[in-house]
């Protein structure tokens, strides 16, 4: 989400308002961003930076939806791409420590590990921060890195675009289960740096945030309902334009709709109000998968959200801003601009959900608590009894006891029979469910010992039990050991009525963690509800192996074969279990055509056909190379006879051998002898020798040429003929549709076409030798030597003529021209016409000729070569008269009236 905020009196200064399409970022102190200002919204990220402004924009021109690629991303997974992290609130932005270190190694991460990320980024706008998935454990590809407090990395000097690095991550655990079981013991640091809040931050904000969560057992429900509050009341815009000096406040419950900082700083200020250390984060979303793990991140993409600190599983995301109005947004906006472009982004928002544009779809659904699961079954009494929370064998509850909605102190309260406790003066008790699907909670007076009385049925079974009295002062008494407890037969009759029935939970949900390769370590986190299962047998495929612990964890190790593994826990009533895929791990080692020695091969290391990341890459023992995002990695073969390359992932080796490779080299240096020194001999046995080499090259150098010049008069000639028949084509046309020539007559052209084609083409097959034909016999068709063929004796006849373009004329052309621009004589002309028509259009051979033929042509050649005073004296004869009556006919050689006049 691309929001470009400006002041009334200056930009906002937020890296994310700073996205303005072409323009630098400046924070209105002369320092944006961590170096000199020099960059692009959120790849600069300031150590303060404000929050909401006037976008000063139309929206409908989606001038604050930047498509610019602000950088490219290769990753083994999605991810968010954080630049900078804030703790201080100052009410009209966010403010952070600039602590930090240089970058030397390995980060620490802490805190339960989920899913592995490598990723590879090139920018395409200059940047001080590195976009990199929390939590980042590794950078490589640029020097004089640092490292703030909160784990963003950054660069002492601008980046510029077309530079890449990159990058591994270790994100932390999103599983809901673990989240809600995850307690609110946090560490002193944690808890006081984030959880600040302005002295003047107005008290309704805590007020409401308290009304909201009142229900919630857990920060993760708390974090829910807050998120879940704020999208609901509030509508996603980017016109939203008001700052002041609570903005949290103010957009809460001033503001109708705003933009993702307004929905991040309004629910991080609502956790701390109740005490939940969180943090406001900026950077970019996962941007558009535009090939398989490679994503185009754009400036529309900026954004800024909210991470939630969780014990013993660290920080982790929740994107309280709308993502599918978002999404929806942007893809209008790339769309608009863009028509052909696509954008379909998918996104993992808060945890549990994914984002679509127009939608919010929840792949993990946690029922939270209500009163009702919490109250159970109760008998006709007059008391109340109820939970706060759900009932879990082993975990605490506090038992709330009331009379007409009055806490009543007081009265022992018994689990199962066995005295638990006395309610105090908020009529309440706090003990621990034991191990059982079902808790009856029964009362009675405070002055008796559950053990001694419990036979029979304990306290709800004698004179002393628990009954609702006519009146409150009756009741008060009876509570008391008062006077006024009844009579022991209307006790009696009230045996059942201060009995409740609670259904206990113990479904328990099994979460894993690792890579789940076989034979490797996973982490097992076994909840029911809020609460860890600590003491639970643990059993992978039916066999146990484990106990959890106080934490409910345990580390398991999966067996070697791949395969689905079931991974189960069980303490008394609870029992859980989860199924998980152990992959087949698979090395595939391409090294082209032929493997040789100093050439590079492609490694591709697998687990059921995903590829696998940063798995490091030996040749014959000795590490190279790790596997990039997509799992495959380029080495170079040594100089042996073979090669072993191996991979280990998670202390699961894998390794492929190349064969051959000398034996391979040693064919190809014979090949190439071969190939070279063949010719060469015959070469040298003919007497060349290495100076004629220069002369053999120019040699080839004027071949080349020559046969450059052939090639580009060839393609002249052949455009010159396809036009020259399809001029004729038209003619034929244009007479069909005139009238002036039928199907049968287009049919004869057409068959005389393809025959003369295919004398053509017989032409071009050698002929046989005279020693081949000596002992044929005689050639009674042979044709005389001096006796020209059809077609010969109209190439004759055509290059007597000094006519432009003579291929685009019909055959009734070049006569008509002969007899009277030439004055040839026309008997000659027009028997040599007849035959070419019957070779060009009927079923002629062109082989054929007769003396006649012949005798045309020799005196057309004998009156072509006549000056041209000798034919002005002739006597005239019939070609004059034809002269005198085409006179005054004025014919267009050029062509261009063959179609007016028709085939001659």
């Amino acid at each position: 989400m691309l929001v470009p905020s400006l002041a009334s009196d200056g930009i906002a200064g937020s890296p994310v308002d700073s996205v303005l399409p072409g323009e630098r970022f400046d924070d209105g102190k002369g320092q944006g961003g961590f170096g000199d200002g020099n960059g692009f919204g959120a790849l600069n990220p300031g150590d303060s930076t404000g929050v909401g402004g006037d976008t000063g924009f139309d929206k409908d021109t989606f001038g604050n939806n930047d498509t610019e690629v602000h950088f490219q991303v290769e990753s083994s997974e999605s991810a968010y791409w954080r630049t900078g992290t804030y703790g201080t609130y100052t009410g009209t932005g966010w403010e952070r420590d600039v602590e930090r270190m240089s970058y030397g190694g390995p980060i620490g991460d802490g805190g339960l590990g989920g899913d592995r990320v490598v990723y590879e980024v090139e920018f395409e706008r200059p940047a001080t921060a590195l976009p990199t998935a929390w939590r980042p454990t590794s950078v490589s590809g640029l020097t004089g890195l640092e490292v703030t407090e909160t784990g963003s990395v950054i660069s002492g000097e601008t980046v510029e675009p077309g530079t890449s690095f990159s990058a591994i991550s270790q994100q932390p655990v999103r599983d809901v289960d673990v989240l809600q079981a995850a307690g609110g013991d946090y560490p002193d640091d944690v808890e006081d740096r984030y959880t600040q809040l302005p002295d003047d931050t107005p008290e309704r904000v805590g007020d409401l945030t308290e009304e909201l969560t009142g229900d919630d057992e857990t920060a993760y429900e708390a974090a829910r309902s807050i998120q879940n509050w704020l999208r609901t009341e509030k509508g996603y815009s980017l016109q939203a334009s008001r700052q002041s000096d609570h903005m949290a406040d103010t957009f809460i419950f001033e503001m109708e709709e705003g933009y993702c900082e307004y929905f991040a700083t309004a629910m991080t200020t609502m956790l701390r109000t109740q005490g939940i250390p969180a943090r406001y984060t900026v950077g970019y979303t996962t941007g558009q998968e535009v090939e398989n793990n490679r994503y185009e991140v754009r400036g529309m993409n900026a954004h800024a959200w909210v991470e939630v600190y969780f014990p013993d599983v660290g920080w982790v995301r929740f994107d309280p801003t709308p993502g599918g109005s978002r999404l929806e947004a942007q893809q209008e906006a790339l769309e608009s601009q863009q028509p052909d472009l696509e954008y379909n982004a998918t996104e993992e928002g808060s945890p549990g959900e994914v984002f679509r544009p127009g939608e919010v779809t929840e792949t993990e659904t946690v029922e939270q608590d209500n009163n009702d699961s919490r109250e159970g079954q109760t008998g006709d009494g007059y008391f109340d009894v109820s939970l706060n929370r759900t009932a879990v064998p082993g975990a605490p509850v506090e038992v709330t006891v009331t009379a007409e909605g009055d806490p009543v102190p007081s009265v022992a309260v018994l689990f199962d029979g066995e005295r638990v406790g006395v309610t105090g003066s908020e009529g309440t008790v706090t003990a621990v469910v034991p191990e059982t699907e079902k808790l009856r909670i029964e009362l009675a007076p405070p002055d008796r010992e559950s053990d001694a009385d419990a036979a029979g049925g304990g306290f709800l079974n004698g004179a002393d039990t628990l009954a609702a009295p006519a009146d409150r002062a009756g009741l008060l008494d009876d509570l008391q050991g008062g006077a006024g407890s009844g009579s022991p037969g209307s006790l009696a009759s009230q045996t059942d009525e201060n009995t409740t029935v609670i259904d206990v939970e113990t479904d328990a949900a099994v979460s894993v963690s690792g890579d789940g390769f076989a034979g490797e370590e996973v982490g097992l986190t076994a909840t029911v509800a809020d609460v860890t299962i600590g003491g639970a047998a643990v059993f992978v495929n039916g066999e146990r192996v484990a106990e959890t612990d106080a934490d409910g964890r345990a580390t398991v190790v999966l067996p070697e074969e791949p395969g689905n593994v079931t991974l189960a826990v069980e303490r008394g009533p609870i029992f859980g279990q989860t199924e998980i895929r152990v992959p087949v791990v698979d090395l595939e080692v391409d090294a082209g055509l032929l493997a040789v020695p100093l050439t590079g091969a492609t490694v591709e290391l697998t687990a059921d056909g995903e590829g696998i990341a940063d798995a490091p890459v030996a040749v014959d023992g000795t590490d190279v190379t790790r596997t990039g995002p997509d799992g495959t990695a380029t080495v170079r073969l040594p100089v042996s006879t073979s090669a072993t390359i191996s991979t280990t992932t998670a202390g699961l080796r894998r390794e492929a051998r190349v064969d051959g490779l000398v034996r391979n080299a040693l064919l190809a240096l014979l090949t190439s002898a071969l190939v070279i020194g063949l010719p060469a001999g015959v070469a040298y046995r003919r007497g060349y020798r290495p100076r004629d080499v220069e002369s053999g090259v120019r040699t080839a150098v004027g071949w080349g040429r020559r046969a450059l010049v052939v090639v580009v008069r060839g393609g002249l000639r052949a455009v010159t003929a396809v036009s020259g028949r399809a001029s004729k084509t038209l003619v034929y046309l244009a007479e069909f549709a005139s009238g002036a020539e039928s199907v049968a007559g287009l049919w004869m052209v057409f068959r005389g076409w393809l025959r003369a084609k295919g004398d053509q083409l017989a032409g071009l097959v050698p002929q046989r030798t005279d020693r081949d034909t000596a002992n044929s016999g005689p050639d009674t068709d042979a044709q005389p030597v001096d006796v020209p063929t059809v077609r010969e004796a109209w190439d004759r006849f055509v290059a007597a003529l000094d006519v432009p373009d003579p291929e685009t004329k019909t055959p009734g052309e070049l006569a008509t021209y002969a007899i009277e621009k030439a004055e040839l004589p026309q008997d000659p002309v027009e028997t040599l016409r007849d035959a070419f028509r019957d070779v060009e259009y009927g079923d002629q051979s062109s082989a054929d000729s007769d003396d006649a033929l012949l005798a045309a042509i020799e005196r057309i050649e004998d009156r072509a070569a006549e000056p041209g005073d000798a034919r002005d004296t002739n006597p005239g004869g019939e070609a004059a008269a034809e002269r005198d009556e085409t006179a005054q006919e004025p014919h267009d050689w050029t062509g261009t009236d063959s179609v007016a006049r028709g085939r001659q």
